[in-house]
């Protein structure tokens, strides 16, 4: 009996190997799927390695040293929990009601204290203040340029190309400011003045210079406003996007975050329901070009304004569902596409037809940019930097950022009179596309997982994390174009408790 068994699991195995060969042409050594387990990277709790009596001694301690000794009950619990999250419900310290309480965290994500959400309100209305400051001269330009004397086929004291630097100048000051000097002041006034007070700061700083520009009677007198606006924005931009991730949950900390960039949109939109902003710098010129009006110009970047906020709201139900990273590679194909689309238009000598498609490439930008790359950038690096630096950090990332939006500023003028406008909007479609690759490689997801858990996330090797991407897209290729039958790629991050548990 156990003979003829043997036989007939020895002809089913083979089948199977079959089967394999038939559909999944055993190519794998090739591609590095031969070990496919050492492609994860193995993520361990650091409490794990402490002894429960050695927990509790550090967690006295700590009370001990930073005056809460009040709370000693709660830290220690907090620490329990944090030692064996999965477990909450085998820890004898707990009663009944806290693990219904931490049971319902689990079930009811978007169930937290009304001080949480209150204070994602006072981020919101930080980045609301923004989103008009930063703008709130570029939907003017069609304006401002001639009243100033800056620019226009009537001015003759400055060059073509002395007009164009001018231009870029007055509309990039805040971000050089930004880069150079704004951001790097996020680390001593939070060491000073803590998150509140900074904030607070950086919105006063902003209050008036918004007023110094409303007054400002000549290029370099809005110029020096504009740039005196940076040291508000700069630490604001920093510090904001930090204080809402610590103060978050794991589970929803993608949505409440990306409440910077959704209200900072909302802030543009509100301008541009004004009469005087836009949300992309220079689109009120753009329509300009493209033959439209003044008023038909500033229109038009007013439904620009109101889809790039509209379309954020979707960000908030995916960010930590689908995860920052997917976002990125599903919006930034379409960001590429939409720029080609918009860039192309205007080789069209119809010339409603031209505005029609150059409206409608800029309209689908927006719907695209809105829910992936407008939100994203600040949601990770609020998290991605280890907690002891995350000041600086998140400096060196919103000082990039800025850095690069004045190099925009600045040189798109020059670059669409070099380029012209089909050639611009190429060049940045190419970059698009760019991007796209280098998000694949390098960008790790940061979806759900704690603030401590991030650590050991970006602990794993670029080279490992580089090459992880590069297979799992062969896989895909070959399991979803090819056919092939492929056992499934692991996961690149594993949890060393939960393997313990198989």
């Amino acid at each position: 009996m156990a003979v003829m068994e043997e036989k007939e699991q020895r002809v089913a195995r083979n089948s199977n190997e079959a089967e394999t060969v038939e559909y999944a042409p055993h190519r794998r050594s090739s591609l590095g799927f031969d070990n496919m387990e050492k492609l994860s990277a193995i993520m361990e709790n650091p409490l794990k390695q402490r002894s429960k009596e050695e927990l509790m001694a550090d967690v006295e301690e700590f009370c001990r040293r930073c005056d809460l000794t009040d709370f000693t009950d709660e830290f220690r619990k907090g620490a329990l929990i944090a030692q064996n999250p999965d477990q909450f419900a085998n820890i004898p310290e707990l009663s009944l009601e806290d693990r219904n309480i931490i049971d319902r965290e689990h079930t009811h994500r978007w169930s937290q204290p009304f001080t949480l959400y209150w204070l994602c309100v006072m981020c919101s209305l930080a980045a609301a203040v923004q989103g008009m400051d930063e703008t709130v001269n570029n939907g003017a330009q069609a304006l401002y340029l001639k009243d100033l004397n800056i620019a226009g086929d009537n001015v003759t004291r400055f060059s073509k190309s002395m007009q164009d630097s001018i231009t870029g100048l007055v509309v990039g000051a805040p971000y050089l400011c930004c880069a150079i000097i704004g951001c790097w002041m996020t680390e001593p006034l939070n060491r000073v003045l803590g998150r509140r007070g900074t904030i607070f700061v950086s919105c006063f700083i902003a209050a008036v210079a918004s007023i110094w520009e409303g007054v400002a009677n000549s290029w370099v007198n809005l110029f020096l406003a504009r740039f005196f606006l940076g040291f508000g924005i700069g630490p604001k931009s920093s510090t904001v996007p930090v204080y809402a991730a610590e103060c978050s949950p794991a589970p929803i900390r993608g949505a409440l975050v990306m409440q910077w960039q959704m209200w900072t949109a909302f802030g543009i939109m509100l301008g541009n329901i004004m009469g005087v902003n836009i949300i992309a710098y220079f689109s009120t010129n753009i329509f300009l070009e493209a033959n439209y009006s003044i008023n038909s110009a500033l229109l038009a970047s007013m439904g620009t304004g109101i889809l790039n906020w509209v379309f954020a709201v979707p960000a908030l139900f995916t960010i930590d569902r689908w995860g920052r990273r997917n976002l990125l590679l599903f919006t930034f194909p379409f960001l590429s596409l939409t720029l080609l689309w918009t860039g192309m238009s205007f080789f069209i000598t119809n010339e409603k037809a031209r505005l029609g498609m150059v409206t409608t490439g800029m309209y689908l930008f927006e719907v695209f940019y809105s829910p992936g790359e407008g939100p994203v950038p600040f949601t990770y690096s609020a998290e991605a930097f280890p907690v002891h630096v995350r000041d600086v950090g998140m400096s060196w990332a919103t000082a990039t950022t800025w850095c690069f939006n004045f190099i925009i500023s600045f040189t798109w003028n020059h670059l669409r009179t070099a380029f012209t406008e089909p050639g611009a909007f190429g060049w940045y479609a190419a970059w698009c596309a760019i991007l796209w690759v280098l998000i694949l490689l390098f960008v790790p997801e940061t979806k759900a997982l704690t603030l401590e858990e991030l650590d050991q996330v970006f602990s794993v090797s670029t080279r490992r994390h580089m090459g992880y991407q590069i297979r799992n897209s062969i896989w895909h290729f070959r399991t979803y174009v090819l056919r092939q039958r492929l056992e499934p790629m692991p996961p690149l991050y594993k949890h060393a408790e939960r393997l313990n548990e198989t």
